[in-house]
């Protein structure tokens, strides 16, 4: 089962590129705050070119947990997402297009 801690860590990693420490702190502050979360979460999957084969490795290993959530995704992401779990992902524009904002 994955954390959304340890989601959070990787999605940080992925879309800022920075070193993993500095997630971890960034995500340990993060989590000081609580709130009550529905079961069906709404998860955004974006990654930069080069990352992109890490992240679906990443969604093949979760494939199970993400379909039972709304996803969402930029350009190129949310469609390589969307046929690797062969579900509907909402897709924005492509980051330079404005998906980034």
């Amino acid at each position: 089962m994955v954390s959304i801690h340890q989601v959070s860590i990787f999605l940080i990693c992925l879309t800022c590129l920075i070193p993993v420490s500095q997630a971890k702190a960034f995500a340990s502050e993060a989590e000081q705050t609580s709130f009550k979360m529905g079961k069906r979460k709404r998860i955004a999957l974006v990654a930069h070119d080069n990352k992109k084969p890490e992240l679906l490795e990443w969604v093949k290993r979760n494939r199970q947990q993400l379909l039972h959530h709304e996803l969402y995704g930029t350009g190129t992401t949310g469609k390589l997402v969307e046929q690797e779990l062969n579900t509907t992902v909402i897709k924005y524009k492509s980051g330079p297009l404005g998906g980034d904002q």
